[in-house]
């Protein structure tokens, strides 16, 4: 991906982890790492795996693991439908 380009993420677009491969160029293991952590929102349809934009730009904001207490906080947020 050239350095120039900053990918585009619809904040209600729906995306799997090709196209977040393709759009992001991030590996299958970064993916599978932030969603087991708790990092990256996803849910499940049938047997794929799906983002929404919104998940996915917060967690490349955050950028970190934040502490526990925080993502619980941010759960929270989110069943609220608080975070964008």
């Amino acid at each position: 991906m050239d350095t120039q380009t900053v990918p585009q993420l619809l904040p209600n677009g729906v995306y799997d982890d090709v196209s977040l491969y393709t759009t992001l160029g991030v590996s299958a293991q970064v993916l599978a790492d932030a969603r087991r952590s708790g990092e990256l929102r996803f849910a499940r349809k049938e047997r794929r795996v799906i983002y929404l934009g919104k998940w996915v730009e917060r967690w490349l904001r955050l950028g970190s693991t934040p502490p526990p207490n925080e993502r619980r906080r941010l759960r929270q947020l989110e069943q609220e439908d608080v975070i964008n």
